[in-house]
C-alpha cells in the first residue's frame, strides 16, 4: 500500500509540527559524509546544507555513485538533529528510505523507541534494504556532589517529556543510573542505521543517526570508529565485506556494554558489603534504618534499570540475528570468497556469543539487587515494628512498677492519720 510507505508526506507533517512543537529536525545542516574517490582514497569531512545536497544528487545516478557512502547525522545539546528538515527528505526520497525507519528517528523520547531489525526484499536482486536501531548504555564519570542530578540535567532534557514537548509516562531520569560508590553516572544512546546495498553496481550507502541530545564525546568515538576502520581496511574491506560498517558498531555497542556492566557489578559488591556490615551491626538500629531507607530507593532504581537492560540487550541480539540472514543472502548474490563470507559469519557469531553472556551478567544482575532488596526489607521492616515493640513493652513495664508503690504510699498514709 503506497500510503504506509510515502516518505513525502510523512517529512510534510513532520515539517508542518516544527511550527508548533519543538523541532526535531534543526535550521542548520552539518552532517560528518565518508565516501570512496576515484582515485581509491575515503574523504570524510562535515557537510552544509549545500555541499551534503551535492552528494545526495551525485548519489542519483548508481553507475556514477561512490563504492562506499555514509552519512552521519549527530544530535545537538538542545536535543535538534544537525539536519534540516528539507535536506533529510532529499536523502530520504534518493536512497528511498523507509517510513519505519524515520518512525524510528522522528519518535525519539517516545515509547517504543527500538526498531530492532527490518528489511526488505531485494527488488529484482539488486536493491538490498535493512535498517536497525541499537541500545547503547554508557559508563560516565561523574563530576558532581550532587550525586549525578545535575550532570544529567546537564547532559538532557526533561526525561518526563519527548521532543515535542508532549509528556511522557517514562520515570524521570529513567535514561540514566548514578552509582554513588563507583562515582559514575550510566547514560544511554542510541544509533539509528539504514543500509543499502546495489548489488548489481556493488556500492553501498549507510545512513546513521545519534540520537541523544547529549553525549557529545561518545558520538565523536563512533564517528572514529568507522574512520578507524575504514584506515586499517580500505577499499579492499569495502570489496570483501559489504556489511563491514555493521560489524564496527555493533562491536562498539557490545564493548560499551561490557564497559557499563563492570561498574554495574563493581557497585552491587560494595552494596552486598554495605548490607553485611549492617546486619553484622545490628545494635546501631536508627543508624541502619536510615541507611536502609535509602539503599532501597536505590536498589529499586537499579532494578528498573536492569529490567531495561533485558529488552535493550534482546534488541541488539535481533539485530545480530537480521544481520546474519542478510548476510547469507548477500553472499549468495555477490557470490563472494567462502573463506571471507565464513569470516564475516564466525564475526557476527562471536558477536551473538558476547551478547548471550552479557544477558546472562544482567540476569545475574538482576537476582544480585533482588536478593539485596529481600534482606533489606526482611531487616528494615521487621526492625521498626521490634523498636516499636519495645517502646511498647517498656511503657506497660514502667506503668506496672509504679501501680504497686502508689498503692503502699498511699496506705502508710492513711494508717498514720
Amino acid at each position: 500500500m503506497p500510503e504506509l510507505d510515502d516518505t513525502r508526506l510523512l517529512l510534510k507533517a513532520e515539517q508542518r509540527r516544527q511550527d508548533h512543537d519543538p523541532p526535531l529536525f534543526g535550521k542548520l545542516t552539518a552532517v560528518a559524509v565518508m565516501r570512496t574517490q576515484d582515485n581509491g582514497l575515503i574523504a570524510a569531512s562535515f557537510c552544509g546544507k549545500k555541499r551534503l545536497q551535492k552528494c545526495i544528487e551525485a548519489a542519483r545516478d548508481e553507475s556514477t555513485a561512490p563504492k562506499f557512502q555514509l552519512f552521519y547525522i549527530t544530535m545537538s545539546a538542545t536535543g535538534t538533529l544537525h539536519i534540516a528538515a528539507d535536506v533529510f527528505q532529499e536523502l530520504a526520497l534518493c536512497y528511498d528510505i523507509p517510513v519505519a525507519f524515520i518512525n524510528s528517528v522522528l519518535d525519539y523520547g517516545g515509547e517504543p523507541r527500538y526498531t530492532a531489525f527490518g528489511s526488505r526484499p531485494p527488488r529484482a536482486e539488486k536493491i538490498q534494504v535493512f535498517w536497525y536501531t541499537l541500545p547503547i548504555r554508557l559508563a560516565l564519570d561523574c563530576t558532581t556532589e550532587a550525586g549525578g542530578e545535575q550532570l544529567v540535567a546537564d547532559l538532557t532534557r526533561d526525561c518526563t517529556t519527548n521532543h515535542h514537548g508532549e509528556h511522557s509516562d517514562a520515570n524521570p531520569g529513567s535514561d540514566y543510573l548514578h552509582l554513588d560508590t563507583q562515582k559514575t553516572d550510566i547514560g544511554q544512546f542510541d544509533l539509528a542505521v539504514f543500509c543499502r546495498h546495489n548489488l548489481l553496481e556493488k556500492t553501498t550507502a549507510v545512513i546513521c543517526v545519534y540520537l541523544c541530545s547529549g553525549l557529545l564525546e561518545s558520538a565523536e568515538v563512533t564517528k572514529q570508529r568507522v574512520l578507524h576502520a575504514l584506515d586499517d581496511g580500505g577499499m579492499g574491506m569495502i570489496d570483501r565485506n559489504p556489511l563491514w560498517v555493521n560489524i564496527v558498531y555493533i562491536s562498539m555497542a557490545v564493548h560499551f556494554w561490557k564497559v557499563t556492566f563492570e561498574y554495574v557489578a563493581s557497585e552491587l559488591n560494595s552494596d552486598e558489603k554495605e548490607v553485611a556490615h549492617m546486619l553484622v551491626n545490628q545494635a546501631q538500629l536508627r543508624v541502619v534504618e536510615d541507611t536502609t531507607s535509602a539503599k532501597y530507593k536505590k536498589l529499586h532504581t537499579m532494578d528498573a534499570h536492569c529490567q531495561r537492560y533485558k529488552m535493550e540487550l534482546a534488541t541488539i541480539s535481533a539485530v545480530i540475528v537480521g544481520m546474519m540472514r542478510e548476510h547469507k543472502v548477500m553472499s549468495e548474490q555477490l557470490k563472494l570468497d567462502v573463506h571471507e563470507a565464513q569470516r564475516v559469519g564466525s564475526a557476527f557469531k562471536q558477536q551473538l556469543a558476547e551478547t548471550t553472556a552479557l544477558t546472562m551478567a544482567q540476569e545475574d544482575m538482576e537476582r544480585r539487587i533482588r536478593n539485596l532488596l529481600t534482606v533489606n526489607n526482611s531487616y528494615s521492616i521487621p526492625s521498626k515494628l521490634q523498636m516499636t515493640g519495645n517502646r511498647s513493652r517498656m511503657a506497660k513495664h514502667s506503668k506496672r512498677s509504679q501501680s504497686p508503690t502508689k498503692t503502699r504510699s498511699n496506705k502508710r498514709r492513711r494508717t498514720a492519720e
